[in-house]
């Protein structure tokens, strides 16, 4: 009877090991590998409203017929950027970079609107696994950083040799430069502004899966990282932007909607208390995930240009 017990149990415990494995797989398959046609994950805002603005910016954009781009990254993709010259020449230029299963020819232009009517060049790309760029795997700013310091490259190499660049990211794009900012990057890189931005992949999945999901975090979150680490080339907790902002010289301004439960309010109220390098947190009232560009358009590009001009006069202290 006894052994009979035991044998049940461990019959049991290799059952469960085995739904936890496929369910950390399906997790895996379903946020990280990419699927072009499956829709973007509800992140409780409601676009209906933004959705004539949207279209608006992006037909402006669309109309300027910018250079097509590509460049090849550390592990051989070919990755798509747009490259829309100001009308009247200059070496103000930002490089504006999406977030989570969206691409730049639509949520990037947004802001790229904003910049080139400002009288900038605007570089607007597509991360690995979005939009026209290659990749089968979606890398959650962990290696969509060491992409984006490769486009800066690209930039000073081919385009302009004295571009006076800002890094503009919007949620996985936002944590995106915030992993940049870390990195060595060239002395044309004077700021970055990062819009609701999450502090890592591990973080953020911890927050969604009973949230949304209704599933554990352990063992669920180890396991899928394990796959993802083997699969795609990192692990969900391999980079923090609680580290990188410690070691950026550079100025950041951080922007979330206070309204925002999808991508916490809280991690960059984290973010911003991690940096040590000059920085300004705008908190948009009322503005849901992604959105606080649409909510408060005047306050944002208020605060936006006055960090950017505070940046570029030396004056920036916070």
């Amino acid at each position: 009877m006894k052994l009979g017990i035991i044998g049940t149990l461990a019959g049991l415990a290799a059952a469960a090991a085995g739904a936890g494995t496929a369910a950390a797989a399906y997790m895996f398959d379903q946020t990280i590998v990419r699927k072009d046609h499956v829709p973007v994950p509800d992140t409780g805002t409601n676009w209906d409203e933004y959705i004539p603005k949207i279209q608006a910016m992006t037909e402006y954009m669309a109309s300027l017929e910018p250079q097509h781009l590509t460049m090849k990254t550390f592990d051989g993709l070919k990755l798509a950027g747009r490259y829309f010259p100001a009308e009247e020449k200059t070496h103000k230029t930002v490089i504006s970079v999406h977030g989570y299963k969206s691409n730049g020819a639509g949520e990037a232009t947004s802001i790229g609107k904003m910049y080139h009517e400002a009288g900038w060049n605007v570089l607007v790309v597509d991360n690995r696994a979005h939009g026209e760029s290659e990749g089968k795997y979606i890398g959650f700013g962990v290696l969509d950083h060491l992409d984006l310091t490769m486009w800066i490259d690209y930039l000073l190499t081919n385009i302009d040799p004295e571009a006076e660049i800002f890094l503009h990211g919007v949620s996985m794009g936002g944590a995106t430069v915030l992993m940049a900012s870390g990195c060595d990057l060239p002395e044309n890189v004077k700021g970055i502004i990062a819009d609701c931005a999450f502090t890592s992949a591990w973080d953020v999945f911890a927050h969604l899966l009973p949230k949304i999901y209704h599933l554990p975090v352990f063992p669920l979150m180890n396991m899928s990282s394990a796959i993802c680490k083997r699969k795609a080339g990192y692990a969900f907790d391999e980079i923090s932007t609680l580290d990188t902002v410690k070691r950026s010289k550079l100025p950041i301004l951080f922007i979330h909607g206070s309204e925002d439960d999808f991508v916490p309010v809280i991690m960059s109220h984290q973010n911003y208390e991690a940096a040590r390098c000059p920085k300004r947190l705008l908190i948009v009232d009322g503005a849901g995930h992604g959105a606080s560009f649409f909510h408060s358009p005047e306050l944002y590009k208020k605060e936006v240009f006055r960090f950017i001009n505070d940046v570029r006069e030396g004056t920036i202290n916070g």
